[in-house]
C-alpha cells in the first residue's frame, strides 16, 4: 500500500511498523490503496486508527457487507467518501442498520438491480437516519424499500403506507394490532396477498372477532398464522382448540416455541407427536448453567434436536468469562452452531477481562476455537504483575490485535527490557507512581531512570512515556536523566487534567512543552483549540507535538475563526459549523471552493431561513453541494406548525437533517413527533397539562429535552419525584397564596430552575415593599402580585397608601 502511516509526525511504510510504536496512527492515502486486505488490518486495529484520509477525488467503494464488516474503520474516514454499491439484496437486512452506522460517511448509494432493498421493521424503524439513507438509495429515480415483519400502531402503518419511498410491507403482527390496522391494510396496494403472518397466542386468535378477522376480514392477506406458547400449552385442550377453529385459519397454523430447558423437557413427547411444531420452529432460551446441564444436552442434541432452531443464552455482560466461554466451547457441536447470545450490560463487544495467570495455551486455544461471531467481537484486557505477564508473553503476544490493553502492576525499571516486545500493547504500568518512581535516587547515587539507561540501550528506549503530568520537580530531574541520551520524554493524562494543567500560570506542560516528544489524550478524547484553555503561545507550541496531529483534523469551527483557521498552516482539513445567523453573511461559493474544507453544517436556523439558504444550496456548483453537510433547524413550535405544509416541507427538504422545536405546548409534541426529523423538543406548558395522565406518553416523549412549567403549586417543589430533581424540567414558574410562597424553603427560593413567582388573592395589607426582602414584593423571584381585596382597601391604597408609588410587581386587582 503507498499509504503513509504517520504516528507522533514520523512516517511508516507498512500498518505493523506503525503499530509498532506508542501512539495512534493516522492513514493518509488514495481510496484504491483500501483493498480488503489493507481493510482487514485497519479493522483488526482500529482503537489504535486515529483517522483515514483519503487523497483524490476517488471515494472509497463497498458492498453492503462490507460496510458491516468493515464499519469501525469507515466511521475514521476524515469527510464523507464511502460509495455503497449493491445489489438491493446486498443493502438489506442487518447491512441497512450499518448504513445507518457510517450514514455522515456516505458520499451515495447505488442499488444495482431493480430493488426494493428489503428491511425487517425491527431494523427500519431503529434506525437514527432511515429517511436521509432512503433518499439516497431512491436517488433520481423510484428505487425504494420493502419492509418485513411489521408490527405496530395504526399512527406507525400509516407512516409506512404514506412513504413514497416504501414500496411493499409484510406483517407480523398480533390480532389486537391488526384489528386496529384492518382498513388501512385492506386499504393499502403495499400489502398483498399472503404478506401477513399473525403472531398471538391461542387465547386471543381463538374469539370470535378474532376468527372473523383472519378467516373474513384479511383472509386474502393472511398467509400464515402461528401460535406462541411455551411447551406446557401443548395440552389435549389447546390442540383441540387449534382442531376446531374454522378451516380457513386451521390450514395456515403451525406452533412456534419459545422456552427453557426445564418446561421443554417435561413436554418433549408431545412436543415430537405435533405435526404443527415443525422442524426450527423452537427457541430453547435459558441461563448457561442450564443449557450446559447433560440433560439440557440430551434434550437439545438429540431428543428434540430437529425442531430447535435455536438456543439463546442469557448472560451478563460480566459473565463473559474465560470459565464460561471454556463452557460454551465444551458444548456439543449440535447445541454450539445454534447458539446466540442474550447479552445483558454491553452489546457491541464481548469484553473479556483476564488475570495474566489464566494466560495459558490451554485459554489461548479456547479463544481462537470460538465462532467468529464471538471471535471477532472479543476486547481482552489483561491486568496483572510484571511477573506473570512476562511468564506467558508468548501466549499474549499470539493473541494479537484481541488484546487491547494491558495494565501492570509492581513493574520494575528492569522490567522494561524483557516487556519491550509488548510496549504497544501497554495503556498503563504503574500508572499512578511511574514518574516519582523514575526521578527517585538508587544506591547507585543516580536516579532510577538513570540506572534504566544504562542497562537499556536508546535504541529499545524509544521514549519514556509520563502516564500522568508529573509535578515540576520530578519532570526537571527526568528530563536532566535523558539529556544526551536521545531519548524523548512524552506525557499522557486526561483531556481533563491536560485542560487544567494547561490553564494554569505554572502549567508544567506549557513550561516544559520544547523538552516533550509528544503529548497524549489518556482518555482518548481529541484535543482541539476551540476546546483548550490555553494561551496562543501554548497552541503554537503544543499543536505540534500532540500524538498524531502534528496536522490537525478540526471539526465544528465556528466562522468567526475561518480566516484564521484557512491560514493555519498546521490545519491540514477542517469543517465549519455555526450558526446561521452568524453565516448568513459568508460567501459560501467561496467557503466551500477550499480544498481543505471538508464541509459545513449550518444550524440554529429557523422556518424562514430555509428558503433562503435552499437558494444559495441550488445556486452553488454542484462539485460544492457535497460539502454542505447538513442544516439544523430550530425555531418555535409555532412556527414549525403554523403552516400545514412547513413540517412536510422540512422533511422531503434533503438539506435539513434535523429539527429542534422549542416553547411547545403538549399538545404540539403529539403533531411534531410524527416527523422523523423532529429530534428535539423543549416543552412550556402548564403543570396542569405536565400531569395529566392522557398526555403521559408525550411527557416520556424520549426526544423531548426539557420542560418548562408554568402555574406550578409550590407542593410540587419538594418530597418525592418533586420537580427540582427531574432532570428534564429546567425551569419553573410557580403561582400559589402568600402562605404557601412563604413556606419555600431559601435551599428551594435559591434553585436556579425556580425561574419566577406568581402571588395570587393577595390582600393590600400584604403587599410589602419592593428592595424589603422581608416582604413579598422584596422576595427576588416574586414577578407577578394579583391582589384580591375590597373596594375600600384599595381605594385606600391608591389614594392614601403606597399605591400612590407605582409598585411594577403588582398586575391586577380583584375587588371582592
Amino acid at each position: 500500500m503507498t499509504a503513509l502511516y504517520t504516528v507522533g509526525g514520523t512516517g511508516y511504510s507498512t500498518l505493523v511498523t506503525a503499530l509498532a510504536n506508542q501512539g495512534n496512527v493516522a492513514v493518509t492515502g488514495a481510496a484504491g490503496d483500501l483493498s480488503d486486505t489493507v481493510l482487514s488490518e485497519l479493522e483488526a486495529n482500529s482503537a489504535r486508527i486515529s483517522t483515514i484520509t483519503l487523497s483524490g477525488n476517488d471515494n472509497l467503494s463497498l458492498t453492503g457487507s462490507k460496510v458491516t464488516s468493515y464499519k469501525d474503520v469507515i466511521l475514521k474516514l476524515a469527510s464523507a467518501k464511502l460509495n455503497v454499491a449493491d445489489t438491493a439484496a446486498g443493502m438489506g437486512g442487518n447491512n441497512f442498520k450499518s448504513l445507518d452506522a457510517v450514514y455522515t460517511k456516505i458520499n451515495a448509494i447505488t442499488v444495482s438491480d431493480a430493488g426494493p432493498v428489503s428491511v425487517a421493521y425491527s431494523v427500519y424503524s431503529s434506525n437514527t437516519n432511515e429517511q436521509a439513507i432512503e433518499d439516497l438509495i431512491r436517488g433520481a429515480g423510484t428505487k425504494g424499500i420493502a419492509v418485513t415483519n411489521f408490527s405496530g400502531n395504526a399512527s406507525a402503518l400509516t407512516a409506512l403506507t404514506g412513504d413514497a419511498d416504501v414500496k411493499s410491507i409484510s406483517l407480523k403482527d398480533s390480532i389486537a394490532n391488526l384489528t386496529t390496522n384492518a382498513t388501512a391494510i385492506n386499504g393499502s396496494s403495499k400489502i398483498v396477498s399472503s404478506s401477513i403472518t399473525v403472531f398471538d397466542t391461542l387465547a386471543n386468535i381463538n374469539t370470535d372477532a378474532a376468527k372473523t378477522l383472519v378467516g373474513t376480514t384479511l383472509a386474502a392477506k393472511v398467509s400464515s398464522v402461528a401460535i406462541s406458547m411455551g411447551a406446557a400449552d401443548l395440552s389435549v385442550e389447546n390442540l383441540a382448540t387449534i382442531n376446531a377453529l374454522p378451516d380457513a385459519i386451521k390450514s395456515k397454523v403451525s406452533i412456534s416455541i419459545n422456552d427453557s430447558v426445564a418446561n421443554l423437557n417435561t413436554n418433549s413427547t408431545g412436543i415430537n407427536a405435533n405435526s404443527r411444531v415443525a422442524s426450527n420452529s423452537i427457541t430453547v432460551s435459558d441461563t448457561l448453567a442450564n443449557i450446559s446441564a447433560s440433560a439440557a444436552k440430551t434434550l437439545i442434541g438429540s431428543t428434540i434436536a430437529s425442531k430447535v432452531s435455536s438456543v439463546v443464552i442469557s448472560l451478563a455482560a460480566a459473565d463473559v468469562t474465560t470459565a464460561n466461554l471454556q463452557t460454551i466451547y465444551a458444548l456439543p457441536d449440535a447445541i454450539k452452531s445454534k447458539v446466540s447470545f442474550s447479552i445483558s450490560g454491553s452489546v457491541n463487544s464481548v469484553p473479556l477481562a483476564m488475570s495474566a495467570t489464566e494466560m495459558t495455551s490451554a485459554n489461548l486455544a479456547i479463544i481462537n476455537a470460538l465462532p467468529d461471531s464471538i471471535k471477532s467481537n472479543i476486547s481482552l484486557s489483561i491486568t496483572g504483575s510484571a511477573t506473570d505477564i512476562i511468564r506467558n508473553s508468548d501466549t499474549i503476544t499470539a493473541l494479537g490485535s484481541k488484546v487491547t490493553s494491558i495494565v501492570g502492576t509492581n513493574a520494575s525499571i528492569a522490567n522494561l527490557t524483557t516487556l519491550n516486545s509488548l510496549k504497544n500493547k501497554f495503556t498503563a504500568i504503574g500508572i499512578t507512581d511511574i514518574g516519582a518512581n523514575l526521578a527517585q535516587s538508587t544506591s547507585t547515587n543516580h536516579t532510577a531512570l538513570g540506572d534504566a539507561i544504562t542497562s537499556w540501550t536508546s535504541g529499545k528506549i524509544s521514549g519514556l512515556k509520563l502516564f500522568a503530568i508529573p509535578s515540576s520537580t520530578a519532570l526537571t530531574t527526568i528530563l536532566s536523566a535523558v539529556s544526551g541520551n536521545s531519548i524523548a520524554v512524552s506525557v499522557s493524562d486526561t483531556a481533563s487534567n491536560l485542560n487544567k494543567d494547561l490553564a494554569s500560570a505554572s502549567s508544567v506542560i506549557g513550561s516544559n512543552i520544547s523538552n516533550l516528544s509528544s503529548v497524549a489524550v489518556s482518555d482518548g478524547t481529541l484535543l482541539k483549540k476551540a476546546v483548550l484553555n490555553m494561551s496562543s503561545a501554548q497552541y503554537t507550541a503544543l499543536k505540534i507535538k500532540l500524538t498524531g496531529q502534528n496536522t490537525f483534523i478540526l471539526s465544528t469551527v465556528p466562522y468567526a475563526d475561518y480566516n484564521t483557521v484557512k491560514n493555519d498552516t498546521a490545519v491540514l482539513k477542517y469543517s465549519v459549523q455555526d450558526t446561521y445567523a452568524n453565516l448568513a453573511s459568508a460567501d459560501l461559493s467561496t467557503m466551500l471552493s477550499n480544498t481543505s474544507l471538508l464541509g459545513l453544517k449550518i444550524t440554529n436556523a429557523a422556518v424562514a431561513d430555509v428558503s433562503t439558504i435552499s437558494a444559495q444550496y441550488a445556486a452553488l456548483s454542484p462539485s460544492y453541494r457535497n460539502k454542505l453537510n447538513s442544516v439544523t433547524v430550530t425555531d418555535t413550535s409555532s412556527n414549525l406548525l403554523g403552516s400545514a405544509s412547513t413540517l412536510t416541507s422540512l422533511r422531503s427538504n434533503n438539506l435539513i437533517k434535523n429539527i429542534y422545536a422549542t416553547g411547545a405546548s403538549l399538545a404540539n409534541v403529539l403533531t411534531l413527533k410524527s416527523n422523523p426529523k423532529v429530534t428535539g423538543i423543549t416543552v412550556s406548558d402548564t403543570e396542569a397539562n405536565f400531569k395529566l395522565g392522557a398526555n403521559a406518553s408525550l411527557v416520556s416523549y424520549s426526544r423531548v429535552t426539557s420542560f418548562s412549567l408554568t402555574a406550578v403549586g409550590t407542593a410540587s417543589l419538594s418530597g418525592t419525584n418533586n420537580y427540582l430533581s427531574n432532570s428534564k424540567i429546567t425551569s419553573i414558574d410557580v403561582a400559589d397564596t402568600l402562605t404557601n410562597i412563604n413556606a419555600i424553603s431559601d435551599t428551594i427560593m435559591n434553585n436556579s430552575k425556580l425561574n419566577q413567582i406568581t402571588a395570587n388573592s393577595i390582600l393590600i395589607s400584604q403587599i410589602g415593599t419592593v428592595g424589603d426582602a422581608t416582604t413579598l414584593s422584596g422576595k427576588t423571584k416574586v414577578a407577578a402580585i394579583n391582589v384580591s381585596d375590597s373596594w375600600a382597601n384599595i381605594k385606600t391604597y391608591f389614594s392614601t397608601g403606597p399605591g400612590t408609588t407605582q409598585n411594577l410587581k403588582v398586575k391586577s386587582f380583584t375587588v371582592v
